[in-house]
């Protein structure tokens, strides 16, 4: 009995405990709803502390490209951002042991991405390069992992936001990227040293989120398929059921009738 009891408990363990575990074995979409919020939250935290370093990196080497008021006030947001993410995280760590969901954790995930990404690629006069291609890959991941209705409220928002920004610039009522005192390239079009290094970091950042895409993209296929096969399949005997049969029927018919005239009055003979 001990044994068994024991067992149960090792094996409701693991079942609990994903991310520990499993990290390198199970797609995300087999998480629970917290976890899969877990990770999400923790990929945003990491781009917001990429950025935080090359940002503190240009301050301390290259000071002379950067609006330094404006610099310092965006490295404290970012550090704001970091704390409140990692404190939720650890809060969500604590909850997932009796609760699978949290929506206000959510929430504040997709509302800080959102946030953090529109107003640094507005600041570094990017919001319709880099900003946008952050944006993308954020919701390729993230309608995976949230609720896709919330996903369709931050594009619409994103997309006034865009709107915003391209007419502000238009009007040219405040300076173009305000977090750059000069150009970042030379006058011969190619980026100054410090830019292409934060290319190169951004571009690792999209990869690496874009493998995570594509683990949950095979697995809706995967679950794509076992849920049409068991819809035209009987799970016992292997053979087709009476709606498969009916749906081929429908189209073998209608394919007929596309082909000649004739052929479907030969059929009903």
């Amino acid at each position: 009995m001990k044994k068994r009891s024991r067992g149960g408990t090792q094996q409701q363990t693991a079942e609990n405990t994903p991310l520990i575990g499993m990290l390198w074995l199970r797609n995300p979409l087999d998480w629970h709803p917290i976890d899969r919020l877990i990770l999400l939250a923790s990929l945003v935290m990491l781009a917001t502390v990429v950025f935080s370093i090359a940002l503190a990196g240009t301050i301390a080497l290259a000071p002379q490209y950067l609006a330094l008021p404006v610099a310092w006030t965006l490295l404290g947001l970012y550090g704001l951002h970091i704390i409140l993410l990692a404190s939720y995280i650890w809060l969500a760590w604590k909850r997932r042991r009796r609760e699978n969901d949290w929506p206000a954790f959510e929430n504040i995930v997709i509302a800080g991405f959102v946030i953090n990404i529109m107003l640094s690629s507005y600041l570094t006069g990017t919001y319709f390069t880099h900003g946008l291609l952050f944006f993308f890959v954020g919701v390729n991941i993230a309608s995976a992992l949230t609720w896709v209705t919330k996903i369709l409220v931050a594009y619409w928002t994103v997309l006034v936001t865009l709107i915003t920004f391209a007419t502000i610039d238009f009007s040219g009522a405040f300076k173009h990227a305000p977090l750059l005192s000069r150009s970042v390239y030379q006058p011969d079009g190619s980026p100054v040293i410090g830019w292409l290094f934060i290319e190169v970091t951004v571009a690792a950042i999209h990869y690496s989120v874009l493998y995570l895409c594509m683990l949950v993209i095979r697995r809706w296929a995967e679950r794509e398929n076992l849920y049409r096969e068991m819809s035209n399949v009987d799970g016992l005997t292997r053979l087709i059921n009476r709606r498969c049969f009916i749906e081929r029927a429908k189209n073998e018919l209608a394919r007929a009738k596309r082909l000649s005239s004739n052929t479907p009055k030969s059929l009903a003979a």
